[in-house]
């Protein structure tokens, strides 16, 4: 009984670690295939290709799923990909933008109405909540850098950077949306490491939510 019991929770583990692995690469899969998507396969061209080959490769992310999530952002694999911003309101009535990229429009909208509608809310009319949002460029840096803090932010300011904050001994850079890549290239051509960059939408009148409600909130999404 020992032997299974041990078998058992080995298996069990396992598992728990496949689904953990599996979650991840399927994140980094979706990076990969938007960012194809947005500026094309060739790395030397598009930054944040560049930037989520390296998350993908830092994951041990097999070459074939790489090769597969970059061809589907392409085109070469499966259909072609359509984007789409759809509009709702979460639990307590907070605003949710949907950023979907989809190779099948209808599908899409009824698998995302379905969520809203399995959780008792409703989506929006286009324009119905994204006027409660403002798009920003957004750039966190890595935490290995070889500049002091001090140097990081001189050379933050210098990049035409908007804003910026510190969380956690790193750097979160926003800017203008039509400038996300301007300050991108300030940053590498000062040596500076990037993590991740991206356009975002960020709420412009955030509003505290209890706990119970954060709870609810985070099921749905």
């Amino acid at each position: 009984m020992s032997g299974h019991s041990k078998w058992s929770n080995i298996k069990f583990r396992k598992e728990r670690q496949d689904a953990k692995k599996s979650k991840i690469f399927s994140s980094l899969g979706r990076d990969l295939t938007i960012a194809a998507r947005l500026g094309g396969s060739d790395p030397d061209m598009n930054p944040r290709l560049r930037i989520a080959l390296q998350a993908a490769k830092a994951a041990n992310m097999p070459k074939d799923n790489i090769e597969r999530a970059i061809k589907k952002g392409t085109g070469e694999l499966g259909g072609k990909l359509e984007e789409l911003t759809l509009e709702g309101y979460g639990p307590t009535g907070v605003a949710v933008l949907t950023e979907v990229l989809t190779d099948n429009r209808n599908r899409a909208v009824s698998e995302i109405r379905s969520t809203f509608n399995k959780h008792g809310l409703k989506m929006a009319e286009a324009g119905g909540v994204k006027w409660m949002f403002e798009q920003k460029g957004k750039i966190i840096l890595a935490t290995n850098q070889e500049k002091s803090t001090d140097d990081l932010e001189l050379t933050i300011i210098d990049s035409g950077a908007d804003d910026y904050q510190k969380i956690n001994n790193q750097f979160i850079i926003y800017t203008k949306p039509n400038e996300l890549d301007k300050v991108r290239i300030k940053l590498e051509e000062n040596h500076i490491n990037l993590e991740s960059l991206e356009l975002i939408f960020e709420p412009t009148n955030p509003q505290p939510i209890s706990e119970e409600d954060k709870e609810k909130l985070t099921n749905f999404i």
